[in-house]
């Protein structure tokens, strides 16, 4: 058994986590420690991702130019080809993200 709030206190950048994956689902932990996305790069995944904040709090940033700020317990859904970054996170926040078809 393991727990979800388990993850070293400090790090470099971003911790990821697989903890359960099948042909349609993956479900990952993120610990991002004060980590932001590459201003030349953008994720875009074939797959929806639903993603919650769990501990701490980060911005998200979208090639529209749409802006979010999730903090603890906001959840969002992130369609497929919804390109997107991460402009801002706490040192550390826990992010637990689920993609699927």
């Amino acid at each position: 058994m393991k727990n979800i709030f388990e993850y070293p206190s400090s790090g470099k950048s971003e911790l990821i986590e697989k903890l359960v994956s099948s042909d349609n689902v993956t479900v990952e932990k993120i610990v991002s420690y004060s980590n932001i996305t590459p201003e030349d790069f953008w994720y875009d995944d074939s797959r929806d991702e639903w993603v919650i904040v769990l501990r701490g709090k980060g911005k998200l940033e979208f090639e529209d130019g749409k802006k979010l700020e999730m903090n603890e317990g906001d959840f969002y859904l992130i369609k497929s080809h919804e390109k997107h970054r991460v402009i801002e996170t706490d040192n550390p926040t826990l992010w637990l993200c689920i993609y699927f078809q």
